[in-house]
């Protein structure tokens, strides 16, 4: 008799495990299919932070890692010399940059972008603007929402994330919200209510993000009818050391020291680094993948600029710019068209880069050792450091006397 109650008790542990087994497991696979459909929702949005226990429209809340848009999306050819200096500066400050493979333009490639009649773009421009329509496909190709186009020789502040994509994110939405495209009416509020909210503000509100450029310095007789916001940041550098145009025109505006702005683009130049969403990623190739007809363009971001300044664009700029050009090596244009007989910008010659207080791509941040890459994110923490003796001397004052190394 006790042999056979052990087997019926073995007999009801089987058929309890089986039932729950079978029973059990499709609500597990439904919950994780619920949860692949959340994040598939999620990728396809605007990317923001994945911590839940912070608000990512929290001005004081640290970006992304794709600084609030769907990708970062660097321009550059395979064999680019500017791609390794590029991916170091993000490890250090942690960002995610695509780059989508880019073809071998052709001669037919460039004949196509030209005005038959009236071109003068040159060969170098003509194969930079293509890397640029290049980078534009791909983020469309995406399906992602927003994405920041960046060229492979841009540097950027270590600083981004914690504290000056915040800033600047924060004062856009605000900016936008208080500028609205199309009049008020009797359904603004119903509209208001109902709209998707972004990283970067109400999407139908903007086309084009300068976030990288060599100056918007317009007359500054638009200054006081044009939209803009002032505000606090303690990582733009002093005016002495701010590019000389740069300098002279915020000391003209009345922009004081260590403040940037975010205002409605007037004259943009150069194409550092600018977002788009996918409205304006598509009227980019139906608009802009060609010299203007019967005038001719010098450049990809002349174009830009026109579209901004002349075709009715919503662009918008910061100001000073968070990402420019840095002089590591010559640029992809002047690769192909050789060195200018002047430079439009000055060459510093020590690592350092215009208007980006503490650039990502000094030499000093370049490294893959994981202890220094440590003490890096440690410096970008605290708006006011850039040097380890920096921090050591803030991590004194708060009696924090362990060395980070």
């Amino acid at each position: 008799m006790e042999g056979k109650a052990r087997d019926l008790t073995v007999l009801a542990a089987f058929a309890l495990f089986f039932f729950l087994y079978f029973h059990l497991r499709p609500l597990h696979e439904d919950s994780s299919s619920f949860d692949d459909l959340l994040w598939e929702n999620e990728r396809t949005r605007d990317e923001r932070p994945r911590d839940d226990n912070v608000d990512p429209f929290d001005g004081n809340a640290p970006a992304n890692e794709t600084l609030g848009f769907g990708a970062i999306v660097a321009v550059a050819k395979q064999d680019s010399k500017r791609k390794k200096g590029l991916l170091e500066a993000a490890k250090a400050t942690e960002l995610q940059i695509t780059i989508p493979d880019q073809p071998k333009w052709t001669d037919e490639d460039i004949e196509a972008l030209k005005d038959p009649e009236y071109s003068i773009v040159s060969k170098g421009s003509a194969m930079a603007w293509l890397g640029h329509l290049n980078a534009v496909q791909w983020f469309l190709d995406s399906n992602l929402t927003t994405a920041l186009i960046i060229e492979d020789d841009v540097d950027w502040d270590i600083h981004i994330r914690y504290h000056q994509i915040p800033l600047v994110a924060a004062q856009m939405r605000s900016l936008l919200a208080a500028n609205p495209a199309s009049p008020r009416d009797q359904f603004s509020a119903i509209r208001e209510h109902n709209k998707e909210q972004s990283y970067w503000g109400d999407m139908t509100q903007w086309e084009v993000l300068y976030l990288g450029h060599c100056g918007d310095n317009f007359d500054l007789k638009y200054w006081p009818d044009l939209p803009h916001n002032i505000f606090k940041d303690n990582t733009v550098p002093r005016f002495d050391q701010l590019h000389p145009d740069t300098q002279r025109w915020l000391w003209e505006a009345g922009i004081g020291n260590k403040q940037r702005m975010v205002h409605k683009s007037k004259q943009p130049l150069c194409s550092f680094a600018y977002a788009l969403n996918r409205r304006s990623a598509q009227r980019m190739l139906a608009e802009l993948s060609h010299e203007e007809w019967g005038h001719g363009t010098w450049s990809f971001d002349v174009r830009l600029l026109e579209a901004c300044r002349d075709l009715g664009w919503k662009c918008w700029t910061a100001n000073p710019e968070l990402f420019h050009h840095q002089d590591e090596h010559d640029s992809a244009i002047t690769e192909v068209n050789g060195k200018p007989l002047f430079e439009l910008q000055p060459k510093y010659g020590d690592g350092s880069t215009p208007n980006i207080g503490c650039g990502a791509r000094n030499a000093w941040f370049s490294t893959t050792d994981p202890q220094k890459l440590k003490l890096i994110r440690q410096i970008a923490m605290y708006e006011d450091v850039c040097t380890l003796e920096d921090l050591q001397d803030r991590m004194s004052q708060h009696e924090f006397k362990k060395d980070p190394l």
